[in-house]
């Protein structure tokens, strides 16, 4: 029996992040090979995280490879399916809807899998609902969240489907001897928009009330820079307590969160942060904030706390109350790590996945 031919338009590493990772994760998942008969087209346009969102005439260039290398692939092969991990704002968004009209012209079946958001504010410019309207016409739609769904509810009118992020199951080390100093990390690059300007204002607030505590700052590079993190620990005397780690992937990225306590990520403007599936794997406590679909992960006093975004002061209170022994980090290590097994391994993702595509290939 012939498998069903399925044309994956995804983002793949480099640059690393959530997106990427979990285009990659489905590309290789064994599951998904043996089961469907898969084409990738990677939609390499950026080569770091400081070149998203920018134009340049290599980026054309690429642009032009790209559709040359779908037209081909269309030519060729009849899909059943394409999914396509679509960008939903900015000049990327143009760029994808370009794409989409190749797909339509040749009448593909195409699902869409949002790991971004912003479309109900997008979409009030006129010409853009029209874009959006005309992309999403006749297509599926996966969302990572529940709480996320309002952000196309004005430009998609049917139900779309439901899918949270899993991450790999990684071996968690034997807990050594306790330490009584609290290690707060913060775990991402370096964007504004993800939290380490909010993360270091708390932390040179928090050093005025307490000495107690360790901190770690884990991320390449973004629109903050390693150097710039540097020198405001180095101006705020906080080098004794909060290190510069740089970007630290695989086991040395899983060996920094199995020694902290702590994954703090006050970002403001984010949808479904496989950070915070790392930390929880980790037995973490996470502080963050109501983005996207964040509460639907972290409950505020159960497994972690909510906060305010863009609130330093709020987020330094928090981390004093953990300090001085307020919260019961044992306990909502314990949870987190069920939380985790139950809802969020790369083998429930990957089920999930394929029980979806095999649902959208029989309503066709």
């Amino acid at each position: 029996m012939n498998k069903p031919k399925l044309l994956f338009l995804v983002q793949l590493p480099p640059p690393v992040h959530g997106a990427s990772m979990m285009n990659q994760y489905l590309v290789k998942s064994q599951e998904l090979n043996n089961e469907y008969d898969i084409t990738t087209v990677n939609l390499d346009f950026a080569e770091s995280i400081a070149d998203i969102g920018k134009i340049s005439f290599k980026k054309i260039y690429r642009l032009t490879k790209v559709l040359s290398k779908l037209i081909l692939v269309l030519f060729k092969t009849k899909f059943n399916l394409v999914y396509f991990t679509i960008s939903p704002i900015g000049g990327a968004f143009y760029r994808d809807t370009l794409i989409v009209f190749i797909l339509k012209l040749f009448r593909s079946n195409i699902t869409y899998h949002l790991h971004g958001k912003g479309i109900l504010e997008n979409s009030r410019k006129k010409i853009n609902k029209k874009l959006y309207q005309f992309v999403f016409n006749n297509s599926d739609v996966i969302c990572l969240a529940n709480s996320l769904v309002f952000d196309i509810a004005e430009v998609y009118k049917q139900k779309p489907h439901i899918l949270p992020n899993g991450i790999k199951e990684i071996q968690l080390v034997k807990e050594s001897q306790a330490n009584t100093t609290v290690t707060f990390i913060f775990l991402s690059n370096l964007v504004k928009s993800k939290g380490i300007l909010i993360f270091l204002e708390a932390l040179k607030t928090l050093s005025i009330s307490t000495k107690n505590f360790n901190a770690k700052i884990v991320g390449n590079s973004g629109d903050y820079s390693i150097e710039e993190a540097k020198h405001f620990v180095l101006e705020n005397k906080l080098f004794d307590r909060v290190q510069i780690l740089g970007p630290k992937y695989g086991s040395e990225k899983h060996e920094q969160l199995q020694h902290s306590n702590v994954f703090v990520f006050p970002t403001n403007n984010d949808c479904f942060p496989l950070t915070i599936l790392e930390a929880m794997q980790c037995g973490l406590s996470v502080v963050s904030t109501k983005q996207g679909a964040i509460p639907e992960i972290i409950e505020d006093s159960v497994n972690g706390f909510i906060l305010k975004e863009n609130s330093p002061n709020e987020l330094a209170q928090i981390l004093l109350a953990i300090i001085e022994g307020k919260v019961d980090l044992e306990r909502i290590k314990k949870t987190n790590l069920a939380a985790f097994k139950e809802k969020y391994t790369l083998t429930i993702f990957e089920h999930n996945f394929r029980n979806l595509i095999a649902k959208i290939l029989q309503s066709k």
